[in-house]
């Protein structure tokens, strides 16, 4: 049997663990490199989601921009006969004095 004095055993020990070592630190670059690919596509990915968001936040701005336009407005009062306004449909309520109930008043839009 081969007899190792301790320094060759010493030599051994010190040589397989630097090897484990950088076995280990080959793995551990290989897992961060992967991990980092993993998070980039995921900002792409949300990136895209956002972009898609901001688009349709200025297409829903510019649908409300132009279904509040004025002369949509004017439009769709005179489609409902609202333009001009009947005095039998107008109910003039007076204010209350303090301390007594408010009445309450509506508009009836049935002809």
């Amino acid at each position: 049997m081969i007899k190792l004095n301790r320094r060759s055993m010493l030599s051994l020990i010190i040589k397989s663990l630097f090897g484990l070592f950088i076995l280990c630190s080959i793995f551990t670059i290989v897992w961060l490199r992967s991990s980092l690919t993993a998070i980039e596509y995921e900002i792409s990915n949300l990136e895209s989601k956002k972009m898609e968001k901001q688009r349709q936040t200025r297409f829903l701005v510019a649908e409300r921009a132009e279904l509040l336009s004025a002369q949509r407005i004017k439009l769709v009062i005179a489609r409902q006969g609202l333009d001009r306004l009947d005095r039998t449909r107008v109910v003039m309520v007076k204010r209350s004095p303090e301390g007594t109930p408010h009445q309450r008043a509506s508009y009836n839009l049935s002809r």
